[in-house]
């Protein structure tokens, strides 16, 4: 969680200096811009990424995610956090099997998850 705020910063200040945001967590490739960052969180536990919501050249919103690296975490899964500051996990953290979004289990940035509100307060503490 601490690295997607610190990524999330690092793209706030990016948009300030750019006015749009980053297509890359870590160094810039050719003419793709990045925030120069790691991509790995403090322990390397997790695999930090950003994608872009739309598809255009003004990167204008973000979902950043932080994916298990090299292990699974069955409770939370992956967290995400979009530019909103909108916070979700794909796992099932209180094993209900409940889609808290309604969406055939869909999450709002089009992953497939089974989390509800429950989930998302547990994993992000």
């Amino acid at each position: 969680m601490n690295a997607l705020i610190i990524t999330a910063n690092s793209q706030e200040r990016f948009y300030t200096a750019n006015s749009q945001y980053a297509a890359l967590v870590g160094a810039d490739i050719g003419l793709i811009r990045g925030l120069g960052l790691s991509g790995f969180s403090e322990t390397n536990l997790y695999t930090v990424t950003t994608a872009a919501l739309n598809v255009n050249l003004a990167q204008t919103t973000y979902v950043l995610t932080a994916s298990p690296n090299a292990w699974i975490d069955n409770l939370c899964g992956d967290f995400m956090l979009l530019n909103t500051g909108a916070r979700w996990v794909s796992g099932d953290y209180d094993q209900d099997g409940i889609d808290g979004d309604g969406a055939d289990g869909v999450d709002v940035f089009g992953n497939p998850d089974i989390a509800d509100a429950d989930d998302i307060a547990q994993c992000w503490g």
